[in-house]
């Protein structure tokens, strides 16, 4: 069974991959970690075969966490619901 992320680059490299994605379930901190780890492979300007290479300008800007074309939005409470007050901010994104 592939991981959230290898799946990702899976349908990545298939030209399948949607405009947004929500990763959900499982764990929360992993989930948020793949949801990185993809982030960083598709900003990068020369990805290794399935990281980031960690050194162009794009990984500096995610390694400062100040990419200015890339917003992380979180699920609040115990029941990690996305409220609309963040989807809002999305659009004006």
């Amino acid at each position: 069974m592939l991981s959230p992320f290898e799946y990702c680059l899976e349908i990545y490299r298939k030209d399948r991959l949607p405009h947004a994605l929500i990763f959900t379930g499982g764990e929360g901190v992993l989930m948020e970690k793949a949801g990185m780890a993809l982030a960083k492979f598709l900003f990068c300007e020369k990805p290794k075969t399935h990281t980031s290479c960690g050194i162009c300008h794009n990984c500096q800007l995610f390694q400062s966490e100040s990419h200015p074309d890339f917003l992380k939005l979180l699920g609040e409470g115990k029941s990690h619901t996305i409220r609309i007050d963040a989807v809002r901010t999305l659009g004006e994104f």
